[in-house]
């Protein structure tokens, strides 16, 4: 079984995404070391997408699949749980962009770490100088409890990116999986599952990721993620977490009316009338 591969979604973003390859390709070679690369584009007509792997397939060996339909971000994102023959898989949006030096702390973690779920990746700035703290300190953090963890991260997860166990992914059942399709958040339910299973997640000190390496550019059904998809999320969630689970979604709820406008406003009011009550 290898130690590690990198699988990287895509859909209509060959410009970012060529960035993103980049910076993976740059470590691998800084490092000496030659994982896997997946790139799964949800459109098989994207011949720009597929024209830009290809010229970057002569530098480096990159595996490149292309879906029949588009399948979402949930449905790309759940591919990656599915690869065979790879212990780690480290996931990342195709607007993100590993820094200097975070291939050492990945296999770093993967050795010498006791099995794990899963691992929460720190992030620097964009000019590499900065991280954004480890609110638990310098050192990585191990939680044994996988509802501990959950009461302390819930909202630490960014969009896609992770370092995920594909044996504990592997656990997880079809109908399980699916649950949580159509929320845009169905990889952060899988690991929340698979931390059950496991009891043991790391959150990682040193930086990993670039914040805000590229603009975002899922503008155009940002409402859907944020109010609706976020808050289903929550409430599909085992009931181990429910407990931290609903009192965050009406924390979430509450962001998004006090940042929302009128008729956003209104729309969650109807939704959720506990909001006239709380706002006050």
């Amino acid at each position: 079984m290898e130690e590690l591969c990198v699988y990287v979604p895509t859909f209509h973003r060959h410009r970012i995404l060529k960035k993103c390859l980049h910076s993976i390709i740059a470590e691998c070679k800084r490092c000496e070391y030659e994982m896997k690369i997946y790139v799964s584009n949800s459109d098989k007509d994207d011949f720009e997408t597929k024209q830009a792997v290809m010229e970057m397939q002569e530098e480096y060996p990159i595996v490149y699949s292309e879906n029949d339909i588009n399948l979402g971000i949930d449905g790309n994102m759940r591919k990656g749980f599915e690869i065979q023959g790879i212990h780690y898989c480290l996931m990342l949006g195709d607007d993100d962009a590993l820094c200097v030096g975070a291939l050492d702390t990945i296999r770093n973690i993967c050795s010498k770490e006791r099995e794990f779920a899963f691992a929460l990746l720190n992030v620097a700035d964009d000019s590499h100088a900065g991280t954004v703290p480890n609110p638990q300190g310098e050192e990585n953090v191990v939680y044994t409890d996988a509802v501990e963890c959950f009461k302390d991260n819930y909202d630490k997860m960014p969009y896609g990116t992770i370092l995920c166990n594909l044996k504990y992914a592997s656990m997880i059942s079809e109908a399980e999986k699916d649950r949580f399709m159509g929320t845009y958040h169905l990889y952060s339910g899988i690991l929340w599952d698979m931390a059950l299973k496991c009891s043991r997640v790391v959150r990682i000190a040193k930086p990993v990721v670039l914040k805000h390496a590229y603009d975002k550019t899922y503008r155009e059904y940002l409402k859907d993620v944020l109010h609706r998809g976020i808050v289903e999320w929550y409430d599909l969630l085992a009931e181990e977490y429910q407990i931290w689970a609903q009192p965050a979604k009406m924390l979430w709820v509450m962001k998004c009316f006090r940042e929302g406008d009128e008729s956003d406003k209104r729309e969650l009011l109807e939704k959720y009338p506990l909001i006239s009550y709380l706002s006050r």
